[in-house]
């Protein structure tokens, strides 16, 4: 058959078997693809002016043309497009006007980079929406322009091995099923949702078990670290995830700003997870690669009250099919959204005894780890009678262990004994340990 331009004005046109045409352009027609029918406009297609469409076919819009938005399907303003049929879209995804999902499949299928978008605002809800293509880099991309989207109460989003970029919008699955959001999981091909801040992906829960947040970015080093979120129960609620693909410095969470107890923290990225409706707590599962990521044994939460990275409690270790996880169970999400992977800091070794006799052997009383935990320590030493003999304040007098206490007063030797310490470690938690120290002489 011919490939014709279709041209179409305030008619009824029912098409019930095949039709193949460079172009479809309608001005108010009524259009009703029949299942079973096939229909293929190979340079684009033009719903406007108050033109309704029911697609229960098979309907495909490719762009092996040099027309003026090749493969792009265009629903116009005050048009409407609703049924049970395929949509498969070559090029971009414009609506302005009415899209009723129903029971259809929206098929993004191009090997170049695609654009979900709309000159009117108007966020598309898909019933099905399929991810596909060849296109690699940013030709992976199927790409949210100036609008939000959603897949419906019955939908699925099925991403395989390409990117859905939301920039700075949102992606919504409303559908609760566990299954709703899948993607490919062959390693090194996953496929994901990238999204700048303030974007998210956001899904729907009220279901028993684990809900993929399949989070990655292509924006810089390529990095797939999804996110597993459980309720604790099956009330209704919302929860979102979005990878950031860089420095927490950079949003204004500066690593410097830590917990005592947190050594390390994750340089290379980190995780905003919010819950945006409803009241779950809910365990939440952070995947990475040990073999390009390092290991990790914690996670922390940018506290605002604090401004500073504090560290959870109740972490517990995971899997994901290559990637490993740390997992924080009963989360009440009371603070704030970002979490970061860490490791602890060893906790200070307070020795009771050490020996000042110049044999090169504990000849002062060092304390492990104290100032790389508590750099602005203050460390006081008490005689029986209260009377102090020794003062060393970190911030003015540099680390305690390069000036350690080696048993003196005034330079003098004190006789084997018990001595009373305190120790504050003048950080936020304002921790303080006091005790006895002994002298000892070995000969």
């Amino acid at each position: 058959m011919k490939n014709l331009q279709f041209l179409l004005s305030s008619a009824l046109v029912l098409f019930s078997y095949s039709l193949f045409a460079q172009i479809i352009y309608s001005n108010g027609a009524l259009l009703s693809f029949s299942a079973g029918s096939i229909v293929h406009s190979n340079g684009g297609t033009y719903l406007n002016n108050s033109t309704v469409l029911s697609n229960d076919g098979d309907f495909t819009i490719s762009k092996n043309s040099s027309l003026p938005l090749a493969g792009t399907f265009v629903l116009g303003t005050n048009s409407v497009s609703s049924g049970n049929g395929d949509y498969r879209v070559e090029q971009d995804w414009i609506n302005d006007g009415q899209f009723n999902g129903d029971n259809s499949r929206v098929h993004l299928y191009g090997n170049t980079e695609q654009f979900i978008t709309s000159n009117t605002a108007v966020m598309t809800v898909f019933n099905d929406l399929i991810l596909t293509g060849n296109g690699i880099g940013l030709d992976r991309r199927k790409t949210l322009e100036n609008v939000n989207t959603a897949v419906g109460n019955n939908g699925k989003f099925t991403i395989n091995d390409r990117e859905l970029y939301t920039q700075g919008n949102n992606m919504y699955v409303y559908n609760t099923a566990l299954n709703a959001v899948s993607n490919s999981t062959t390693f090194g091909q996953e496929g994901f949702v990238s999204s700048d801040v303030p974007g998210y992906l956001y899904r729907n829960t009220a279901a028993n078990g684990s809900y993929l947040f399949p989070v990655g970015s292509s924006n810089g080093t390529l990095r797939y670290r999804p996110v597993e979120i459980t309720p604790g129960t099956t009330n209704p609620g919302e929860n979102g995830c979005r990878l950031n693909n860089y420095l927490a410095d950079i949003d204004g969470y500066n690593l410097s700003q830590k917990e005592s107890t947190i050594d390390l923290a994750n340089t290379n990225f980190y995780h905003s997870i919010v819950r945006s409706s409803g009241n779950n707590a809910a365990d939440i599962a952070i995947s990475y690669l040990p073999s390009a990521d390092g290991s990790w044994e914690g996670i922390a939460n940018w506290n605002n009250n604090g401004s500073q990275w504090s560290a959870l409690s109740n972490i517990s270790t995971g899997a994901l099919g290559p990637y490993s996880q740390l997992q924080r169970s009963a989360w009440d999400f009371s603070l704030d959204q970002p979490f970061i992977l860490t490791t602890p800091l060893e906790e200070i070794t307070i020795p009771t005894a050490f020996t000042p006799n110049s044999d090169g052997v504990h000849d002062t009383w060092e304390i492990f780890n104290l100032d790389e935990a508590y750099p602005k320590n203050i460390v006081r030493i008490y005689n029986r009678w209260g009377s102090l003999l020794y003062e060393h304040d970190s911030s003015v007098d540099g680390p305690y262990n390069q000036n350690a206490w080696k048993g003196d007063y005034n330079d003098e030797p004190m006789p084997v004994a018990s001595y009373y310490f305190i120790i504050e470690m003048n950080d936020p938690s304002e921790r303080v340990e006091s005790g006895t120290i002994s002298i000892l002489l070995e000969k």
